[in-house]
Order: structure tokens, then C-alpha cells, then sequence
């Protein structure tokens, strides 16, 4: 019997937007020039749920994903980019660009990450370099809905017009 090879893409979603008054403000102080610092927390991701891409991340996929992401928060190696990678870019050019996250392009460092109640839930800071003041007056003094979206390295199977993501998977919060 021949064994089918599986088949692993990136899997980068379009942006979950959490309602600005649904941050949850933790800190806030003031960089050396005077920029906005904040710490926040706020939903990244709900289990069980179809999102925009119409695919749907089950309860072991978003432990898995937490599990995976745990230790780079914990040793604040978990930087987030602002915005997505060149959605314009051919094919090989945007799976090369979607592996790398750029420094120059990120906002916040993602403190501690958990699943709870079916969601991934995350303590923000934005830095005091790059992109963070950026993302920070956005938040703090602008009021914008801010989105999260994952990166990832997985597959997808069609079930009924939703996608369900499927194990194993390799991921990564921008």
C-alpha cells in the first residue's frame, strides 16, 4: 500500500479584531522620549469556532499552539509583527516571507499566553522601539480595533465548506 504524503502550507489568517474597549489595559507608562508603553490582554484566538478564513482551530489544536508558544513567552521571544506579510508576493516569495518575522515591523512581545474557556488569551507589552509607539497611540489614544492573526505551518481538511485545521501544527502569533 502507498502512503499518501501529506501536504503542509502556511496557514496565515486574516485578523481576529478585538473591540478596542475589550483590551484589557494592565499598565501603561511613558518610553524615555515620552511614546506610549502599554501592557494589555485580549483574546488571540477562539477553539471550536469558524473565523474569517472560514477555518476552525479544535480545543487540542489551541493547546497545542499554547504549548508550543509557552516557552518563547516566557523568555519574551515572542515578537509580533505589524501587519501581514505581502499578501502580493508569488507563492514562494510569500511562504519564505511568512517563516521570517522582521524586527523592523514589530509592535509588542507577547509576556504570557494560556488557554482558557476555549480561548487563547495573552499579555501584550508594545515595545518602546520599532513599531510599538505606532501600536500603542493606535490603542491608547486612537481607540482602534487592533487584530491578531496566526502564522502557522499545518494542514487542512474540507468539512462541509469549513476547513478544519489539523494536527500536527507549527505555530506562531503576530
Amino acid at each position: 500500500m502507498v502512503k499518501k504524503k501529506k501536504s503542509y502550507d502556511f496557514l496565515i489568517e486574516t485578523p481576529l479584531l478585538i473591540p478596542n474597549n475589550e483590551l484589557v489595559i494592565l499598565e501603561e507608562s511613558k518610553t524615555n522620549s515620552g511614546d506610549h508603553k502599554l501592557k494589555f490582554k485580549t483574546r488571540l484566538q477562539e477553539a471550536n469556532m469558524v473565523n474569517a478564513n472560514k477555518r476552525r482551530y479544535s480545543t487540542t489544536i489551541c493547546e497545542s499552539i499554547v504549548s508550543q508558544l509557552t516557552p518563547k513567552a516566557n523568555n519574551k521571544q515572542l515578537l509580533q509583527e505589524i501587519d501581514h506579510p505581502l499578501f502580493d508576493a508569488p507563492s514562494d516569495k510569500l511562504k519564505q516571507r511568512a517563516a521570517i518575522i522582521e524586527i523592523k515591523n514589530c509592535g509588542s512581545v507577547i509576556n504570557k499566553i494560556e488557554f482558557k474557556d476555549n480561548q487563547i488569551l495573552a499579555e501584550i507589552s508594545t515595545l518602546s522601539g520599532f513599531r510599538g509607539p505606532d501600536l500603542a497611540r493606535l490603542i491608547f489614544e486612537d481607540h482602534i480595533d487592533i487584530g491578531f492573526s496566526l502564522r502557522a505551518l499545518g494542514s487542512i481538511t474540507p468539512v462541509n465548506e469549513i476547513l478544519e485545521v489539523q494536527q500536527p501544527i507549527q505555530a506562531y502569533f503576530r
